[in-house]
């Protein structure tokens, strides 16, 4: 009895160790972009003028604006009770991209230090620094994993449409509640294919074209939006690391489960495996779908690319034990790299 108390004491210290270790990484992580000096790079310069026009309307039109919702209501809220509403909006948006990340890969990764690496490597400088509005979308669509699995759509359509007062390309969360129905989990590959095929023939211009005459009037005019800088020059080609990194993944997804099935392996929930793979593979195919407009192909990756941080450490939990010190290895190296190429490029003054 006395050696099985000591047992849960020891289990409860260490919830509690990995608890604090989580909220501490979390607010180190959220308190570097919200306190970052103003002009220090083109985005936030961006964001306090737009955060200062917005102020300076009344309350009428500031809910004409034009900006999504979330976004003038918060910087409302900043001007009314704070003495700088400028940095009190990056705060309350740093904040909140980061804790519901850190919060999800909690709740759902099956290795937390893992999914903590791959968030710094891929998102953490274009998210937190840089495209905020859309890092809260994407906080709320990997948030939303759970209802995904277990088909609750209510709560699901709340989330898609708090994501969509974030930025209005949330809205692309909604199409993914279905990724667990037959068809398109049986014809994923087959739809990324068509989809390539769209946009090299430009069949998905036309696609765009039927989206902007039916969908709710906030949605559509954004796309006409993006449709009139394309046609303005602006915008008119897709990153070339955006079509390799799309391309990359699309290898790595059916490498790794082709292998799965080969092996038929059972020592894991083979449900995470699936649905987080097809949200990949579905994100895959909106990006060629989409790809005709690059800023609109690029806004759907960032949203849903974010579900990287649960597929990698699936993986290592798949694979031997012998091979986990090179996958490790690998990560690291991948993820360290792109995180200094992110502040290479974002922040040069940090490499004079």
């Amino acid at each position: 009895m006395q050696r099985q108390n000591n047992i849960d004491i020891i289990v409860l210290y260490k919830k509690i160790i990995s608890i604090v270790g989580i909220v501490y990484i979390a607010f180190v992580l959220a308190i570097i972009p919200a306190l970052r000096p103003i002009g220090i790079d083109r985005d936030s310069a961006n964001y306090a003028s737009e955060i200062t026009r917005i102020a300076s309307l009344n309350h009428i039109n500031i809910f004409l604006d034009g900006k999504e919702p979330l976004f003038n209501i918060i910087v409302l809220l900043t001007k009314y009770i704070t003495p700088d509403p400028v940095r009190w909006t990056l705060i309350i948006y740093a904040f909140l991209g980061v804790l519901i990340k850190i919060y999800s890969i909690n709740k759902y990764s099956d290795n937390k230090l893992i999914s903590i690496l791959v968030y710094l490597g891929l998102f953490y400088i274009l998210y937190e620094f840089n495209t905020i509005r859309s890092s809260i979308a994407s906080a709320i669509f990997l948030l939303s994993l759970e209802d995904i699995k277990n088909r609750n759509f209510k709560n699901y359509l709340i989330k898609t449409i708090i994501a969509t007062m974030f930025h209005y390309a949330g809205i692309v969360m909604l199409p993914f509640y279905f990724i667990n129905a037959r068809f398109i989990r049986d014809n994923l590959l087959k739809l990324i294919f068509l989809a390539i095929i769209f946009d090299v023939v430009h069949i998905n211009v036309l696609i765009i074209e039927l989206l902007i005459k039916v969908l709710p009037s906030f949605i559509s005019s954004r796309l006409s939006i993006y449709q009139a800088m394309l046609k303005e020059g602006l915008f008119v080609k897709v990153s070339f690391q955006r079509d390799i990194y799309n391309i990359l993944m699309l290898f790595i997804l059916i490498v790794a489960r082709s292998i799965i099935r080969k092996k038929h392996i059972n020592q894991i929930d083979n449900s995470d495996f699936e649905i987080v793979s097809n949200i990949l593979l579905f994100s895959i195919f909106l990006f060629y779908l989409f790809r005709s407009i690059p800023v609109l192909a690029s806004r759907v990756s960032e949203i849903t690319n974010i579900y990287i941080v649960l597929f990698v450490p699936i993986i290592y939990k798949i694979i031997s034990k012998n091979e986990r010190y090179a996958f490790i290895g690998i990560i690291y190296f991948t993820c360290i790299s792109l995180l200094m190429a992110y502040i290479r490029s974002y922040y040069p003054i940090f490499w004079q």
